[in-house]
């Protein structure tokens, strides 16, 4: 009995100055009446996602390359969840995964970037690099069907150097026939058909898209408030 008692003292002093080496990772609680209670300061709420906060993330991931730029994006979504709204990091992503060769993950991690990008009526950002990004990084990756289709869209709305450069690249490797028809029949099986439909007009009763086919449309939707 005197030996565990002797033990149990020798016991507490130990605790006693492991608990102090700690007091710097401690502050008082909040909520605590009499001070006496303590929070660890590694417990405590995470930072709101601030514009500050995101714009300071940003430039850390670019500033990284490779699969360390990648951990840092795990680690910035693991903290903010809502990180995985910003565009910007799953384009940063997609050029880490080019990086590695890793084509099929960078495609992947382009097309949520244009998802989360302002886009035109034809679903399309406003600047085109990246919707030409994603259709080269899905040729690259083997998507043949699928890189073809992004390439179309994108030479509907941009005819500049770029997107020319890839129309000749992708014509080399995959097209067949004089170029201009092949780009036509590109185009044209990229074309999507509107749905056929009838609604009340105001210079006629109803508008009824089959009898204005080939023509331009606007149809405005609106309600009086």
């Amino acid at each position: 009995m005197r030996v565990r008692r002797r033990a149990a003292w020798w016991l507490l002093p130990a605790l006693a100055m492991g608990a102090c080496q700690n007091w710097d990772l401690l502050r008082p609680s909040e909520t605590s009446a009499d001070g006496r209670s303590f929070t660890r300061l590694e417990d405590s709420e995470p930072r709101a996602l601030t514009n500050a906060v995101a714009l300071e993330r940003i430039q850390e991931i670019q500033a990284a390359e490779g699969r360390a730029r990648l951990e840092l994006i795990d680690a910035f979504f693991g903290q903010f969840p809502r990180a995985r709204m910003i565009g910007e990091v799953h384009r940063l992503a997609g050029e880490a995964h080019l990086a590695l060769g890793d084509t099929a993950a960078a495609a992947e991690a382009f097309e949520r970037a244009l998802l989360l990008t302002r886009t035109d009526l034809l679903g399309l950002p406003l600047e085109i690099d990246l919707p030409l990004q994603v259709a080269m990084t899905q040729l690259a990756a083997g998507r043949t069907d699928e890189g073809l289709r992004w390439l179309a869209r994108v030479s509907m709305v941009d005819a500049g150097e770029r997107t020319q450069q890839a129309l000749h690249w992708a014509h080399a490797q995959y097209g067949e026939g004089p170029f201009e028809r092949w780009v036509d029949e590109l185009t044209a099986s990229a074309r999507v058909a509107a749905p056929g439909f009838e609604l009340p007009g105001l210079q006629k009763p109803t508008l009824a898209l089959p009898a204005d086919a080939g023509e331009a449309t606007l149809i405005n939707f609106w309600s009086p408030t």
